[in-house]
């Protein structure tokens, strides 16, 4: 093809879900399973509806269509076929994709494609639940008639980095939604997660503006992701400087989660203490401590931020 030609084009992006956990448990292991399944699964669907792999990266990749039909489609043949992969293996071990699908103008430059339409596609994949596929409104209007898969409506989705709003579907297998997760608008509500304030446990004061700064920026990190509804601000407004019960603030709030932790300094060193707690069970379910400078303080936001979600998806 030739160089900046343009066409239309329905693209498929896909990944792995807590692609970075599984490495870090199992490195060898990992990418051993994640062959396992494109060479019996991914890549033999692929071709069956006439895609053609575009980019890969380690862990996902991006595949164009001549048909949204056959996209979506392929999407959904490897997510089921994906359910029946994993049927015996430990929650732990299993390779869980997501996808995106959406359709529209592409750039085609040697054998890379680019524009919007890949990038709502990417876009649409990172807001995927965890075993599904998100597909923008465009590609929905296209399919509704025309394949058995059924779609919840997920209404309008700021992503990250696409100027306009984007309105999209969700699918995920039988079986893996309950009657109760849809209300009767046929829309999925994400969680609440309530971030509670970071206690500063240095011996100076001074770095309470830290702990606060750190708590906001966690929060406004995390408000982007239209998998998640956050509350922050309303929890520093009603508990102030309260220790507070998490779980109790939770519940408070209606909340699914809670976040709480500290900030600890001492020189120029920092530790951050992080905790994901389930506000039904009271069990944590995920922490962690990131140790770093006060320099490093926006990149371990940035961490523990991914570090949550992927606690949360898992």
């Amino acid at each position: 093809m030739n160089v900046g030609q343009r066409r239309l084009a329905a693209i498929l992006a896909i990944d792995v879900v807590a692609y970075s956990r599984l490495m870090g448990r199992d490195e060898a292991g990992t990418l051993a399973d994640l062959k396992a399944h494109r060479a019996g699964l991914v890549d033999p669907t692929i071709d069956r509806f006439a895609g053609r792999i575009v980019k890969t990266t380690g862990d996902g990749m991006l595949v164009g269509f001549p048909s949204v039909v056959d996209a979506v489609e392929c999407a959904v043949d490897i997510q089921n076929g994906m359910v029946e992969r994993n049927r015996d293996v430990s929650n732990d071990d299993q390779i869980i994709l997501r996808m995106g699908v959406n359709v529209g103008d592409v750039i085609i430059d040697s054998d890379d494609i680019f524009g919007d339409g890949v990038n709502v596609a990417a876009r649409l994949e990172s807001i995927s639940r965890p075993g599904g596929v998100c597909i923008s409104d465009r590609v929905h209007e296209d399919v509704r008639n025309r394949i058995q898969s059924g779609f919840f409506d997920i209404g309008e989705q700021s992503l990250k980095n696409i100027s306009k709003p984007v309105h999209a579907w969700q699918w995920i297998p039988e079986g893996q939604l309950s009657t109760t997760t849809i209300e009767s608008t046929d829309q999925w509500q994400p969680p609440v997660v309530v971030i509670l304030p970071f206690e500063n446990m240095s011996t100076n004061p001074e770095f309470r503006f830290l702990a606060e700064g750190f708590t906001e920026d966690l929060a406004t990190g995390l408000s982007k992701l239209d998998t998640l509804r956050t509350v922050s601000r309303a929890a520093n407004a009603s508990y102030g400087d309260r220790k507070l019960n998490a779980i109790e603030a939770g519940r408070g709030f209606n909340a699914g989660f809670v976040i709480e932790g500290s900030v600890r300094t001492a020189g120029n060193r920092i530790r951050i203490n992080a905790n994901l707690m389930d506000v039904n069970s009271g069990r944590s379910l995920w922490a962690e401590k990131f140790d770093g400078t006060v320099e490093d303080t926006f990149d371990l936001q940035d961490h523990i931020s991914q570090e949550i979600v992927t606690a949360l998806e898992v």
